[in-house]
């Protein structure tokens, strides 16, 4: 037997805003090979602005549960701002799903240099894992994007309950 209609409308409700995610992520992906197709590089991005727009969307998604510490709110990388965004987003809610409820979620951005001694920017994130040991599964999207600009994605060794995931990107040189 079928459902009330109002039991329903949850159900329906997150049908569509899956859907629309999809619809977004379709239109990123266009956009950035129709960039590099033209060859327009992407426009250097200011990360502590970055972060400040994805603190005011988290701000309604995570209910105050993300904590920024920037520690490089000068440096720049060279990206999409809607699709990194949408990238870091994804796995914000990923890692918020599987944490236990009201638990924090801390971001730390650094400017570090890498193995070449080249200037990167750095994000550490760190959540505390669920009483099962979940781990956020979905980041094939969120590595796909950060490999695309130049940058990686990796799992750091969990400590103290907490699971870790640094991803880092080239900074923009001026």
């Amino acid at each position: 037997p079928d459902a009330k209609p109002e039991a329903r409308q949850p159900r329906l409700a997150a049908i569509r805003q899956a859907t629309e995610r999809l619809k977004l992520l379709f239109t990123l992906t266009l956009d950035r090979e129709r960039q590099e197709a033209v060859g327009v590089p992407p426009s250097a991005l200011s990360v502590d602005l970055l972060l400040k727009d994805l603190e005011a969307l988290c701000g309604r998604v995570l209910r105050g549960r993300l904590r920024i510490d920037l520690a490089a709110p000068e440096a720049q990388v060279r990206a999409d701002s809607r699709e990194l965004g949408f990238a870091l987003l994804n796995l914000l809610e990923g890692m918020a799903e599987v944490s236990p409820r009201d638990s924090a979620l801390t971001l730390s951005v650094t400017g570090e240099r890498n193995e070449r001694g080249l200037p990167q920017v750095v994000l550490i994130l760190t959540a505390p894992r669920s009483l099962e040991g979940e781990r956020f599964s979905g980041t094939t999207f969120v590595r796909s994007v950060f490999e695309a600009y130049g940058g990686g994605f990796r799992w750091l060794p969990a400590e103290e309950g907490m699971q870790r995931v640094q991803l880092w990107l080239p900074e923009a040189l001026q």
